[in-house]
C-alpha cells in the first residue's frame, strides 16, 4: 500500500518532460521512469509473437528510450536494500532511443517474423480505437502517449541505471 499511495502520474500533454514517479513512504525508494517499459512494446502494440504483424500508431518518427522492466526491478531492489541511496532520485531510461519503426525491426529480427510500423494520422488512430470499443478515456490516453513520442519527449537517454547498477541499461535489442 505504501508504494501505491505514493504513485503518481503527471499529466503528459503539452509538457516538456514525461515523468512517472515511483515513491513510497520509505524515502529510500525514488526513481523516475522517463520512458516506457520495453516489455510494453509487445504487450500493448498489438504484435502477435507467433505471427509478427503491423503496428499502426500516430507516433511519427519520434523515439523512445525503452527501459527494460528487469532493470527497473534491479534498481528498485538495490535502492531499497543498500545504503547510499537515501534522498536521491534516479532518472531511468534504456540505453538508446528508437523510433517505433526501428523498434519494430528489432522485434521482427528477434521473433524471426516480419514486424512493421505504419504511421497513421492521429484522427484515424482515434476512430480505429473507438471502433474497437475502447472507452474514450483510454483512447485519449493512448493518443496523448503517441503525442509524447511523436514530439520527442520520450527520447531522453539518462545515466540512472548506470549510476545505480554500475552497468549500462539493457538494450532493447
Amino acid at each position: 500500500d505504501s508504494l501505491r499511495a505514493g504513485f503518481g502520474v503527471v499529466p503528459i500533454k503539452n509538457t516538456k518532460m514525461v515523468r512517472v514517479s515511483y515513491a513510497s513512504a520509505n524515502p529510500r525508494l525514488a526513481a523516475e521512469v522517463l520512458n516506457s517499459l520495453a516489455q510494453n512494446f509487445i504487450n500493448f502494440y498489438g504484435v502477435d509473437p507467433a505471427a509478427g504483424g503491423t503496428i499502426y500508431l500516430p507516433n511519427g518518427d519520434g523515439k523512445v528510450a525503452w527501459l527494460d522492466a528487469r532493470d527497473l526491478g534491479e534498481v528498485a531492489a538495490r535502492v531499497l536494500t543498500q545504503s547510499g541511496h537515501e534522498s536521491k532520485v534516479y532518472d531511468l531510461s534504456g540505453s538508446e532511443a528508437l523510433s517505433t519503426g526501428e523498434a519494430a525491426e528489432v522485434l521482427g529480427r528477434a521473433l524471426g517474423k516480419p514486424v512493421t510500423y505504419v504511421n497513421v494520422p492521429e484522427e484515424a488512430a482515434r476512430v480505429s480505437m473507438e471502433g474497437m470499443g475502447m472507452p474514450p478515456w483510454y483512447v485519449d490516453g493512448l493518443i496523448e502517449l503517441s503525442w509524447v513520442v511523436r514530439n520527442g519527449y520520450a527520447a531522453q537517454v539518462t545515466d540512472g541505471v548506470q549510476r545505480v547498477l554500475g552497468r549500462a541499461p539493457t538494450s532493447f535489442s
